[in-house]
């Protein structure tokens, strides 16, 4: 499944996270926190995570063969995967094997994951950025933040979680919280995304602090490859920038 992520300056979706879905056919669709538990302990990590990302560049190889929008889908991997020896290895020839120009693929990592090893996680990231291949922190402000982290670590984004943006609308420490985030972000020559935005008056304020992009189910709930494709030929949020 797609959810897209639209870009506050030039009013337009600019990418989209790449979140899983199983379709049991005994149980129906069931969200991650129903299997992947489940599938780490069962030592099923990495299938996972590498089955996700052979989806994802399927899908981009088949949108493009068909003449379709394309945008750059990002992906989250686990810590198991991103210190593993033949990940950049996999990467690339998975690439290759589909056709995927690089700069459609980002990487999302979990923040507590770039300071398991701080050397070995900036050797990663700029081997990925040289790819062409942006990094983004996830889930920024929920693990063990390290200011110095923004500036040592080559990360191209930071997400703010969605439990930052819950409140803003209502609390005035919520708001100040996030606009030193946001702050954060831009003295360090960032993108910051806000995850799990709602609602109208969430963007309203995360836009009037300088947030360059917003995802959450004010412009899309996380859709399947049809309907995203849809999605992106015909919604409500783009259709005064095409005029």
């Amino acid at each position: 499944y797609y959810q897209p992520k639209f870009d506050l300056v030039r009013n337009c979706f600019i990418s989209s996270e790449a979140l899983i879905r199983w379709n049991s056919p005994t149980m129906g669709l069931l969200m991650p926190q129903a299997f992947v538990s489940v599938a780490s302990a069962s030592g099923l990590t990495h299938e996972l995570d590498l089955y996700v990302f052979e989806v994802v560049c399927e899908n981009l190889m088949e949108a493009k063969k068909r003449g379709r929008r394309l945008l750059p889908v990002s992906m989250n991997f686990s810590l198991y995967e991103f210190y593993s020896a033949d990940f950049l290895s996999i990467l690339i020839s998975t690439m290759k094997k589909y056709q995927v120009d690089p700069r459609l693929i980002q990487i999302e990592i979990l923040e507590t994951t770039s300071q398991a090893n701080p050397f070995l996680s900036v050797s990663i990231i700029k081997k990925l950025k040289d790819l062409g291949i942006r990094v983004l922190m996830d889930d920024f402000g929920i693990g063990y933040s390290n200011l110095g982290n923004l500036s040592k670590i080559p990360f191209d984004t930071i997400k703010i979680d969605k439990s930052y943006i819950d409140n803003i609308v209502e609390d005035k420490k919520a708001r100040q919280i996030v606009q030193c985030m946001v702050d954060l972000g831009k003295i360090n020559g960032l993108e910051v995304i806000a995850e799990g935005v709602d609602n109208e008056k969430q963007v309203e304020i995360l836009s009037k602090m300088g947030c360059d992009t917003i995802q959450g189910f004010y412009y899309s709930k996380p859709l399947n490859k049809e309907e995203f494709e849809k999605f992106l030929l015909d919604n409500p949020f783009e259709k005064e920038e095409r005029r």
